[in-house]
């Protein structure tokens, strides 16, 4: 379906991509690599590669234990639950999934102006502070909002995780590098956090094991990010200059 234009084809700012007058012939573009922008091999050697896929498992593995159990907590009878009807969990569900869409250019707003690091920092204390008005809701306009503001939050991790990451590698290869990455992440954290949420209210019989452990790892996701992660400016992460001058 996606196919690249023929090489007889060129681009102009007003028209899109015509074909050359002619019939002529244009030489074919590379893709733009810059030298000093890590490789996957140079990623998986570098520290902050392997923290960002770690991080973003916290992050992940907490949102969907607390997420997985959303619509259950929401139509338990209490005291369990919040007791709502099928139709009435549903909107609740809505306003999570919403919010989950809104957060991505929210946070990445929020990232523009003030770094990905702290947009990171952000997010997760902001996704613990979300669980904990979840673990305490009462009635359904508290549950509703915890479920935005959780959505809200969970979208904005998954929005700037590939932010830092393309800051501290650089673009070139960055589709190889954040492939990796999303799949320590998402891949583990959406396999076992749905999985530890329902082992946790089946051995407590109450959904505030999973929301408050999820918040709790949200809270040390943001203490390692501003331990670990470079500050704002200085993301940067450069291959040695033997490698740049040989690529």
């Amino acid at each position: 379906i996606i196919q690249f234009p023929p090489i007889n084809y060129q681009f102009s700012a007003d028209k899109g991509w015509q074909p050359l007058a002619g019939g002529a012939v244009t030489q074919k573009q590379a893709v733009a690599v810059n030298p000093e922008d890590l490789t996957l091999a140079d990623a998986v050697k570098n520290g902050l590669f392997w923290f960002t896929g770690f991080s973003f498992f916290l992050t992940i593995f907490g949102g969907l234990m607390a997420v997985s159990q959303l619509a259950a907590f929401a139509g338990a009878a209490p005291p369990v639950g919040i007791g709502l009807a099928p139709l009435i969990t549903a909107t609740v569900i809505q306003a999570k999934a919403v919010n989950n869409g809104l957060g991505r250019p929210v946070w990445g707003w929020v990232a523009g102006k003030i770094g990905p690091k702290n947009a990171l920092i952000t997010v997760a204390l902001f996704m613990a502070l979300s669980l904990y008005v979840l673990s305490i809701s009462e009635s359904r306009a508290m549950v509703t909002l915890g479920a935005a503001l959780v959505g809200l939050s969970f979208g904005g991790a998954l929005a700037l995780n590939p932010v830092i990451a393309t800051f501290m590698f650089g673009p070139s290869y960055i589709a190889r590098i954040y492939g990796l990455i999303f799949f320590m992440g998402f891949g583990f954290g959406g396999f076992f956090g749905p999985r530890v949420g329902g082992l946790l209210f089946t051995a407590t019989g109450s959904y505030d094991a999973p929301f408050l452990l999820a918040a709790g790892l949200a809270i040390t996701s943001a203490v390692l990010s501003a331990l670990i992660f470079p500050a704002k400016g200085k993301e940067k992460q450069r291959r040695s200059q033997e490698l740049v001058k040989a690529a």
